[in-house]
């Protein structure tokens, strides 16, 4: 897959541009490091989620409910950021249903899209950081899976989106423009 992804090419006019994933090995291999590099910066910036298996995730693994515990330690962390832990971001799913399904499904349509070849999804931070690491832990790290195949770009664009959100933000250069830093630094 030699797609050249940008957010530009995720607009939704453009509605489905990429192909969901390809049959070349190589490809997989590469979909797999640039997950695994992104999710290591959302580690790195300490926003992970941290559940374990005394301290679950999901207070109800069916609707994927929040363990409060969980999901309040999250929300300091991206608070203590200078993250506003209410915030959202639009996880792109472009096409057909994909064959990737990844959990928690919201039913949260983002306000651009048309249920039909733009299905794009407003989550929660937290969510979209799950989301992340659900690609990462059961997909690309560690060892490939029967579902690595299936990932592509959209995939790797989403997990890249969240982790350069994070990253601009806990450095409070999210949405700065260069007249903003000149006057911040004037």
């Amino acid at each position: 897959m030699n797609e050249s992804v940008s957010p530009n090419s995720m607009h939704p006019r453009f509605k489905q541009i990429f192909e969901k994933h390809s049959s070349d090995y190589s490809s997989h291999v590469g979909t797999s490091v640039a997950i695994n590099l992104a999710y290591s910066a959302i580690q790195e910036l300490g926003l992970d989620v941290r559940a374990s298996s005394k301290n679950r995730r999901w207070s109800d693994n069916e609707k994927f409910v929040w363990n409060p515990d969980v999901l309040e330690k999250l929300q300091t962390r991206l608070k203590d950021a200078g993250i506003d832990p209410d915030g959202t971001i639009d996880w792109i799913v472009r096409g057909e249903r994909s064959e990737v399904e990844v959990h928690p499904f919201r039913d949260s349509l983002a306000v651009h899209s048309d249920g039909g070849e733009v299905r794009d999804i407003k989550l929660s931070l937290p969510d979209a950081i799950n989301r992340c690491e659900h690609l990462r832990n059961s997909m690309t790290a560690h060892a490939f899976s029967s579902s690595t195949p299936l990932l592509g770009p959209y995939e790797v664009y989403n997990t890249q989106k969240v982790a350069r959100f994070l990253t601009l933000s806990k450095c409070g250069l999210w949405n700065i423009w260069t007249d903003d830093l000149k006057a911040r630094y004037a």
